[in-house]
C-alpha cells in the first residue's frame, strides 16, 4: 500500500512539473514556427 502511495506521488509531481511545461510549449509553438519560416 505504502509503494501505491509513493507511485502517486511521483505521479501527481511528475504532473506539476510536466504541465504547465507543455502550457509554455504551446505558447511557444507560434514563435517557434515563425522562426522556423524565418530561417528556412
Amino acid at each position: 500500500m505504502n509503494l501505491l502511495n509513493k507511485a502517486m506521488g511521483v505521479k501527481r509531481t511528475i504532473n506539476l512539473i510536466v504541465k504547465p511545461l507543455l502550457k509554455i510549449d504551446d505558447a511557444t509553438r507560434p514563435l517557434k514556427g515563425s522562426l522556423l519560416k524565418r530561417i528556412a
